[in-house]
């Protein structure tokens, strides 16, 4: 067509020219479209990618908070747990501190009570022995007239005798009331067999010698004489015998009391009536050495003083 010539090649060459250029522009616009709509796929794609990452981003923190919430319901129900179990432990080492307490007065009581009880029973006990000891008191004091009796009867008995010795008198020379040996051994033999039976129930005479100390708990002075031989407050002669019944006093010796005379009194007797002092004293010493013989007590001193004449002043 060029070849032609150069006019029908214009006019050929120009809509093949606007063609062309139509097409380049069509073809230029198409890329600058199909450019944009890269560029907006680009940045599609970004967008998809922040809201990817966005949604990413969403997910985590929505996991953290998840994590957090249970983490804060573990929590609570941790510090829930140890406060219930903090209470439940309180509770327990109370109720074990009441229950040591409760255990601690109950066992103090029970001592308490043992003890009491300990006591009831030993006081119960000394009572039932006291009273099997001394059941018989009451009858005792009954028969210990009798004892005297045989006492008074031995003595009178032991004072005839001596009487009748000291007088150098014998058998056949006694007056007629003068009792015998017989009846003198029947009456000692009674005498000893009532105080053996009462020795068997715990009751014993007292044991009391001249120049005995007065012993106000177990005597009974009934008076006071004037005595050289002795010291004040010795006894001198014995009335009336006491008894013990278990060493209790069943009954209270009745007793005369010696009591030295002045110094310047005894003196101014001495030289005004030297023999009768001295045969007061010789009389004393042969008392005494009665009293120490066997066989004779007290009460055979008495009834020496008393036949050999010597009578203490009250």
């Amino acid at each position: 067509l060029f070849s032609r010539g150069p006019a029908l090649a214009f006019f050929a060459a120009t809509p093949l020219q606007q063609s062309l250029s139509d097409c380049c522009a069509a073809m230029g616009g198409s890329s600058s479209r199909i450019a944009r709509e890269h560029e907006l796929e680009a940045a599609l794609q970004k967008e998809r990618e922040n809201v990817a990452r966005l949604e990413a981003a969403v997910k985590r923190e929505k996991r953290v908070a998840e994590q957090l919430r249970n983490t804060g319901q573990k929590i609570f129900f941790v510090s829930t747990g140890c406060v219930v179990l903090g209470c439940v432990g309180a509770g327990m080492l109370l109720r074990r501190r009441v229950k040591d307490l409760v255990a601690t007065a109950e066992r103090s009581l029970m001592s308490m009570h043992e003890v009491q009880l300990g006591d009831v029973r030993r006081r119960a006990a000394a009572d039932v022995k006291s009273a099997e000891k001394f059941a018989v008191s009451a009858f005792a004091r009954d028969l210990l007239p009798v004892a005297d009796c045989l006492e008074y009867a031995r003595r009178a008995a032991g004072q005839a005798q001596q009487a009748q010795t000291a007088a150098g008198g014998t058998a056949s020379a006694s007056p007629p009331d003068a009792p015998s040996s017989a009846v003198v051994e029947g009456v000692e033999l009674t005498e000893r067999s009532l105080l053996s039976a009462l020795e068997r129930h715990g009751i014993e005479r007292q044991a009391i010698s001249q120049g005995a100390t007065f012993d106000p708990q177990a005597h009974e002075a009934v008076r006071r004489v004037e005595e050289p031989l002795l010291n004040s407050g010795q006894i001198s002669e014995v009335y009336r015998s006491g008894y013990t019944m278990h060493d209790r006093v069943l009954r209270a010796a009745q007793v005369v009391v010696a009591m030295n005379p002045e110094p310047a009194v005894a003196a101014g007797a001495l030289s005004s009536n030297d023999g009768a002092a001295i045969g007061n004293v010789a009389t004393s010493a042969e008392a005494v050495q009665a009293a120490e013989q066997p066989g004779v007590g007290v009460d055979g001193a008495a009834a020496t003083k008393a036949a050999a004449g010597v009578e203490g002043k009250p």
